[in-house]
């Protein structure tokens, strides 16, 4: 009875940093296993009940593999079929694969909610896709959510540059750096306490030349391709996504 309660508590933990709480321009209705968005309706995504694409906790077998990030991983603007998480599958059929892609979310989201499913989750190997650093998380009453200057502003380099240039001003780039490494680090070692394999990049080139000095090679892959040629024209295309399956797929047989 404890262990099913804290599994319980668990859960819920895990979908106050799902989908389901996400503060983004996608909004979804209902209480159902389809959810609608307001960015494009051409298609509905499958959302489960936990606030993710394409997770099916009851089928999830030993050795699962999950995929970290924000919407790119999430894929906002492509459709369930054509995002990394299902192109992997398909490559390793008999293995689960966990799409735990989050709109919005920051490095701190992120190592917030690995943490939280190593525990819930038979986890062996986690890829994550680092967002830009201008990210931050806040608090508002019982729920976490991600606050983020110029949410509305451009996803290419003009809109980032923006963002960075409002939070920086409260903020040095420096000291917002420190911050990011210390929750790639929390990353780590959650990956070694449960003995997890963890491997990252980021698809922001300052982050990612930032992770290349500081850590192992052995923990690097090459990034997610970005474009803003998805259907919503702000995020990564299923050839992106195309592109990323098959540096996981090389990076879980070189293993």
């Amino acid at each position: 009875e404890v262990k099913s309660s804290l599994f319980t508590t668990k859960l819920e933990e895990l979908k106050k940093l799902s989908n389901l709480m996400s503060q983004t321009n996608t909004v979804f209705l209902g209480d159902s296993e389809k959810h609608t968005t307001t960015i494009d309706k051409k298609w509905t995504y499958y959302i489960n009940n936990l606030g993710f694409r394409n997770i099916h906790p009851r089928e999830i077998k030993e050795d699962a593999i999950g995929i970290f990030g924000c919407s790119n991983i999430f894929g906002v603007g492509v459709e369930d079929h054509l995002i990394c998480s299902t192109l992997l599958q398909k490559e390793f059929p008999k293995k689960t694969i966990l799409n735990f892609g989050v709109m919005g979310a920051s490095t701190t989201h992120i190592a917030k909610l690995f943490l939280i499913a190593t525990q819930l989750f038979k986890i062996k190997t986690a890829f994550f896709s680092l967002p830009a650093p201008h990210r931050i998380l806040m608090i508002n009453d019982d729920q976490y959510y991600n606050l983020h200057p110029g949410t509305n502003s451009p996803i290419g380099k003009d809109g980032l540059e923006k963002r960075r240039n409002q939070y920086y001003q409260s903020v040095s780039e420096k000291t917002c750096l420190m911050n990011y490494l210390d929750m790639v680090d929390h990353i780590i070692l959650t990956g070694k306490a449960f003995d997890v394999d963890v491997y990252f990049s980021s698809y922001d080139p300052i982050v990612n030349s930032v992770l290349i000095k500081n850590y192992n090679y052995n923990y690097m892959t090459t990034p997610m391709p970005t474009n803003n040629n998805a259907a919503d024209n702000r995020h990564p295309c299923y050839l992106c996504h195309k592109n990323y399956a098959i540096t996981m797929k090389e990076r879980l047989l070189n293993v």
